[in-house]
């Protein structure tokens, strides 16, 4: 990431920070320590004020913070408190997403030590983040994730989000190659005796572009739902802030730990790299499976959302019943019926157990090694 300064933004186009992935604002509070030398010793009130006087005025001047893909990050308010070691920046920025605004703000911030002589030495020891959603509307919780917010309508209408967000999913439409527009029914057989069905190559391109977007919006709230279990050391039964987890069975959120998600994690990238392979391979798990149908309901909302068709839940409801094993798609329904209760998804003894998730059903030898197993996965955790 590269940062604006005052200076350059003169030169410098501008453009809007909605062209993100959720194509929503979010706006986070990142937390980062800086520290002096090692062998400087406790500092000086004069000297530790000095140093945070000067960090503060250096992000004065930052404009905004450009990453890859278009990735804007925009600092709204910081201020920088010494203490007798270094300093803490405390900055609210609008970002895409929690990484994004991670690594804007700690990659600024090493910048500016950097630049500054008196400054040598010193180094960001840690950088927290935490966000809430900007939503205008009164019905959506901020800490729902922006899930919550495409589906409540709280975007804005205007034509120039609708277009930004179209072009954002035909920009993506050619990542997916495991197959065509007949598994949405895009293109359907013509009534008997009537004319041909008229076909839509935009309208095809904008569910395939979807697809992909919804995969990134899968990992990007899975990761977020991950850095936030291993600062509360909880489950997602004990945090309100979860972005995906809340997608999964609500009676097994007891069991949604950092282990759990962390498997999780590798078999969805298993089961969605399929997508941009030359043929299409259904997933070898029902773990694989609910990652999908996660992706193909934050692909719906996303389209729905943005106001880009008028009904897209059909298409993506044949996207699941043409890629999921029938098994699965029964199983899926289950989960989702809520007829189920925690005593299902306790112990070994019961079906609905979620170790049993990731048991391949289909070609072992597809599944990824370690999403089958979970000690190696809970050896991670060290």
């Amino acid at each position: 990431m590269t940062a604006t300064f005052e200076g350059e933004a003169r030169l410098a186009l501008r453009f809007a920070i909605a062209s993100s992935l959720w194509e929503v604002a979010v706006r986070y509070t990142v937390r980062i320590d800086v520290e002096a030398p090692a062998d400087a010793g406790a500092l000086e009130e004069l000297r530790a004020r000095g140093a945070a006087q000067l960090l503060a005025e250096g992000f004065a001047t930052v404009v905004e913070i450009r990453g890859p893909e278009g990735v804007v990050v925009r600092p709204c308010r910081v201020r920088c408190v010494a203490h007798d070691r270094g300093a803490v920046i405390e900055a609210a920025v609008e970002a895409p997403a929690l990484e994004d605004a991670r690594t804007g703000l700690r990659l600024t911030a090493v910048r500016l030590l950097g630049e500054h002589e008196a400054l040598a030495g010193w180094r960001v020891v840690a950088c927290r983040v935490r966000g809430e959603v900007l939503a205008a509307s009164p019905v959506v919780e901020p800490a729902a994730g922006p899930l919550a917010v495409l589906r409540a309508g709280a975007l804005s209408a205007s034509r120039a989000d609708r277009d930004r967000a179209r072009e954002h999913l035909l920009y993506h439409a050619d990542r997916l190659r495991a197959f065509g527009a007949e598994m949405f029914k895009a293109a359907q057989a013509p009534p008997e005796g009537g004319p041909p069905a008229a076909v839509d190559p935009q309208r095809d391109r904008l569910l395939a572009g979807a697809l992909m977007v919804g995969v990134d919006m899968l990992f990007d709230g899975l990761y977020h739902d991950l850095d936030l279990l291993q600062r509360t050391g909880g489950t997602a039964a004990e945090v309100t802030e979860a972005w995906l987890l809340g997608e999964l069975p609500r009676c097994a959120a007891h069991r949604y730990d950092v282990t759990f998600v962390r498997r999780f994690l590798l078999v969805a990238g298993t089961g969605t790299h399929r997508l941009t392979q030359s043929r299409w391979v259904a997933p070898v798990c029902l773990a694989e499976a609910l990652a999908l149908r996660l992706a193909y309901r934050a692909a719906c909302d996303y389209v729905s959302g943005h106001g880009l068709l008028a009904d897209p839940q059909p298409h993506f409801a044949s996207l699941e019943e043409h890629t999921l094993a029938p098994a699965h798609v029964s199983a899926l329904r289950a989960l989702n019926g809520g007829g189920l209760t925690a005593a299902a998804f306790e112990g070994p003894e019961q079906p609905w157990e979620p170790a049993t998730w990731f048991a391949p059903t289909g070609d072992p030898a597809a599944a990824h090694p370690y999403g089958s197993h979970s000690a190696p996965v809970a050896a991670m955790q060290g």
